[in-house]
């Protein structure tokens, strides 16, 4: 695989005008309805089945009505709607300067009651957490249609990286090669990582971005990560279902534990966005050791509350964003 410099360094160049503002990485962290409860496996299924089911969060819309006159109408209406980031949520937003900003994130495609009829009827229990699924990017407009009303509840918070042009092109045009590998195509696990070539689910996806920029700090890696060991008897296989699933997690209200070991498990490490969302919230009111120099603006209703760092002095590396064999067969197809 070949460096990747001329690619950003073009792209870098087209955006080298003089803006009024710099370009800048951001991740959008979203909190739950009602935070996860990851003690158990049980307090885990039951926690993100009520979020799932039962969060609404009203939000205006403009909707086709008909006036007085039964002549048709778009009217602004007050809507309730399931809230969207049931589980907690990253987004990315990429500003280069003069170029329109990307404003995405990663979903999966199955539908809750597709999730559901796999707990239901098809024996699915913890392997969901290692599930990859069809997935695709959240549309801007998708991400920009629920940002006002839960700004307005200080449900979304924003961490802000300061960004020279270089960097901004680099970053660009690592996610036109994410598409290109069709990793957008696949909704990860937390098992997934997208450097790994890998789809990866929300929070690896926008973790991804800190790493190709060489900003994921060992602070960030250890205060927005979960580690977990799913015992193997928790996980239905090919051969044979869970020993506990849906039934037993919800109705007869089971807990169950998580592996103490590696042996006789599935372990796991992820980034968790409810961990970064409650970070930014306490560096917004307190100093947090080792975090280095960063800037707060505190929320309200009108603006979220944004953590900045300063790092116009990083340079991109100009480095392949995969290791040369992560999409071998690919190349020898």
């Amino acid at each position: 695989m070949k460096k990747i410099s001329a690619m950003f360094t073009g792209l870098a160049l087209m955006t080298s005008a003089v803006a009024e503002e710099g370009s800048t990485l951001s991740l959008l962290a979203y909190t739950a309805p009602t935070p996860l409860d990851w003690s158990t496996p049980g307090t885990l299924v039951r926690s993100t089945l009520a979020n799932s089911t039962l969060a609404v969060i009203g939000r205006m819309e403009r909707q086709n009505g008909f006036d007085e006159d039964g002549r048709p109408v778009v009217q602004n209406v007050y809507a309730y709607r399931h809230y969207p980031h049931a589980i907690s949520h990253i987004n990315v937003e990429l500003k280069c300067r003069n170029q329109e900003t990307i404003l995405t994130g990663k979903t999966g495609l199955l539908s809750s009651f597709e999730y559901l009829s796999r707990w239901l009827f098809q024996g699915s229990s913890l392997d969901t957490l290692i599930l990859d699924t069809p997935g695709s990017l959240i549309r801007k407009e998708a991400i920009e249609g629920w940002l006002g009303p839960l700004t307005e509840r200080d449900m979304v918070r924003k961490l802000t990286f300061k960004i020279n042009d270089s960097m901004c092109a680099y970053l660009t045009n690592y996610l036109e090669e994410y598409k290109k590998h069709r990793l957008d195509r696949s909704y990860g696990g937390l098992d997934s990582f997208p450097l790994r070539g890998k789809g990866g689910g929300c929070a690896a996806f926008g973790m991804s971005f800190l790493q190709v920029a060489g900003f994921n700090e060992p602070l960030f890696d250890e205060t927005w990560a979960r580690e977990l060991k799913i015992p193997n008897r928790y996980v239905s296989r090919r051969e044979r279902l869970a020993e506990r699933g849906f039934y037993s997690f919800v109705f007869w209200r089971r807990n169950g534990n998580w592996s103490n070991t590696n042996q006789d498990s599935v372990p796991l490490r992820f980034w968790d966005p409810q961990k970064l969302y409650d970070w930014l919230g306490r560096a917004a009111t307190s100093e947090q050791a080792g975090a280095g120099s960063y800037e707060v603006r505190p929320w309200s209703k009108e603006k979220m509350l944004e953590i900045t760092y300063d790092r116009t002095d990083r340079q991109a590396s100009g480095q392949p964003y995969w290791d040369e064999n992560v999409f071998q067969d690919d190349y020898n197809r």
